[in-house]
């Protein structure tokens, strides 16, 4: 028999039939479900030609409803879309990308994508999308690559900038008289201004807070005959570009500063 469910099917049956029921059932999406000719023929029929009835078994379009932004707006924040898949749709299958946005009117042509595509729906907000607005594309797809037509979703509210904060601050170098030692260190909300630095030296291990202030605005210091066998700390206080100050953080060196090699 033919799959093919635009052809007409015809079945004979031979004189002399009295009953019989002939099943023609094929699986599948696009091909036919289930016909089943029931014959029901006497002695006065030579033979005949009959088309069965039969039905085609169609596969939904994917969809998606409900599309929402869940999670705070703010950077560095990770949000997730989520949406309710109708049709042959899976969630696991279905793909999200994001978007920023200049305005809350959602038009296509002016968007700014800030990923690619893909299956995970969550998303950490970058700095770069600060001051915007959030979209996010929904995708339906089906297990079998079929997709759906896409839904967007902006979020209601304009990406919010971190009060800036150091994630980390450290010290490397060299801990003798005439060695160097460098700063560094790693922020998190919005961009960077005239962050303030001081280095600040001690004479106890265990008592940071009599360190007298010994240079500042450099992220380098290099040691003299003055702070042998004392100890170093250094202070950091981040700046935002617009002047707003974050936390200040302090970080202790690792260990005592030690005499210089003697050289002739």
């Amino acid at each position: 028999m033919d799959d093919d469910p635009d052809k007409p099917m015809a079945i004979y049956v031979k004189r002399n039939s009295r009953r019989k029921s002939v099943p023609v059932r094929i699986d599948g999406i696009g091909k036919l479900s289930l016909a089943e000719a029931l014959l029901l023929l006497d002695n006065r029929h030579e033979g005949c030609q009959i088309k069965p009835e039969f039905s085609i078994a169609i596969s939904s379009m994917p969809g998606v409803k409900d599309v929402k932004i869940t999670g705070d707006i703010v950077e560095n924040e990770r949000v997730v879309v989520t949406g309710t898949i109708t049709g042959g749709g899976t969630d696991g299958c279905s793909r999200a990308q994001w978007y920023k946005s200049s305005s809350q009117t959602l038009d296509e042509s002016k968007l700014e994508a800030l990923s690619t595509s893909t299956v995970q729906k969550a998303f950490r907000i970058p700095l770069g999308a600060v001051g915007c607005y959030l979209v996010a594309k929904y995708t339906p797809m089906s297990p079998d690559g079929v997709s759906g037509t896409p839904t967007f979703v902006i979020s209601d509210r304009e990406v919010e900038s971190l009060l800036l904060k150091l994630t980390f601050i450290e010290i490397i170098g060299d801990y003798y008289e005439g060695g160097k030692v460098t700063a560094s260190y790693g922020y998190v909300g919005g961009h960077e201004g005239k962050s303030i630095y001081n280095w600040c030296i001690y004479e106890k291990e265990d008592d940071p807070n009599s360190a007298i202030l010994e240079d500042s605005g450099r992220l380098e210091y290099q040691f003299t005959e003055n702070d042998v066998g004392k100890f170093i700390l250094f202070q950091c206080t981040p700046v935002r570009s617009d002047g707003v100050p974050g936390v200040k953080r302090i970080c202790m060196g690792a260990k005592c500063i030690h005499p210089g090699n003697i050289s002739l």
